[in-house]
């Protein structure tokens, strides 16, 4: 009776704190989706759906790495149709329960329509991991470290020591973010988060991240998941997008530290476009007028690798 009311005080008070607080903070989630969610407290998923969350499935309560390879396919295929069914949103990630494998996990995913997985934490950029069906699927960092179960449950780690270790974890990565893109995420679980104590830290937190996007100088994840949408809405099938290579000249090496960033900011907007939709890019030089190095990026749907190398050779022979 302890551990289930315990856990119970998460889907009774603790989401809804947390909701309130990230509606305070503009502040979207990728929302874990057990689909007993949906029999035992629909009202959480529903609360969710409104507020624009992205929804990630998470199983139905059976432990993945314990079926066989028909059975978790039935699995993913079902946790993705109850989610589509009920809250008319299609998961394109997924996170096992106990982050648990099997052999075939990342096979299966990319078979049964998801896009990317939560299961590997090897990385701070996400990963493209090749599968046997020749498409691929990304792994997105899940935060192993920045996570409530293994800090406070597991490690006795207290609520305000977690929260300047998110601050800390943030300002570290922004910092290295100025010449690489990374992910940060935070794993929150209501039940522990949603406890007032909890949550006065957890507020401290967010507020310093919000700040910081505020400013301009992140992007959110769902805010990226749409990104990606619409970029792959834009292309279809066989389509092809030309970019610039960079936002413009490489400033000078004793410039201005601002005037760095700002150039850097610029190009990474435009390089960024093919990580975050998962599609292959070749960039291209085309002249070097007046000794300046002039070049072109160009973008296919994802899957066209090949064709893609093969329209950047003939580009390269045209313009030779």
């Amino acid at each position: 009776m302890l551990n289930y009311s315990w856990r119970e005080y998460g889907n009774r008070v603790g989401v809804w704190r947390c909701l309130e607080l990230f509606d305070q903070l503009g502040l979207p989630t990728g929302a874990l989706i057990n689909t007993a969610l949906y029999d035992h407290c629909p009202e959480v998923p529903a609360a969710l759906v409104a507020r624009g969350d992205e929804l990630i499935g998470h199983s139905n309560a059976e432990r993945q790495s314990d079926l066989n390879e028909a059975a978790e396919r039935a699995l993913l295929a079902r946790c993705r149709s109850r989610i589509q069914e009920s809250s008319g949103q299609t998961p394109a990630g997924w996170l096992s329960p106990w982050i648990s494998e099997s052999l075939q996990t990342p096979d299966l995913l990319a078979e049964t329509g998801y896009r990317y997985t939560l299961n590997w934490c090897h990385d701070d950029q996400p990963v493209r991991m090749r599968t046997r069906d020749g498409t691929s699927l990304w792994a997105v960092p899940y935060p192993q470290e920045l996570n409530h179960i293994p800090m406070i449950v597991a490690r006795q780690m207290d609520a305000k020591d977690f929260a300047q270790m998110v601050i800390d974890q943030f300002d570290e990565m922004l910092e290295q973010a100025s010449h690489q893109p990374l992910v940060m995420g935070i794993a929150l679980h209501p039940y522990l988060v949603g406890q007032p104590y909890r949550l006065r830290h957890l507020r401290r937190a967010l507020q310093h991240i919000a700040a910081v996007r505020d400013q301009g100088g992140l992007w959110l994840r769902t805010e990226m998941a749409a990104i990606a949408q619409r970029v792959r809405g834009l292309l279809g099938a066989d389509g092809v997008a030309v970019l610039p290579s960079t936002a413009s000249l490489a400033p000078l090496r004793d410039a201005d530290p601002t005037q760095v960033d700002a150039v850097r900011l610029r190009t990474m907007a435009i390089t960024c476009i093919a990580g975050l939709a998962g599609l292959p890019q070749v960039s291209l030089p085309l002249a070097t007028p007046d000794g300046v190095p002039l070049g072109v990026s160009l973008l296919e749907p994802a899957g066209s690798d090949l064709a893609l190398i093969r329209l950047a050779a003939r580009v390269h022979a045209a313009l030779a």
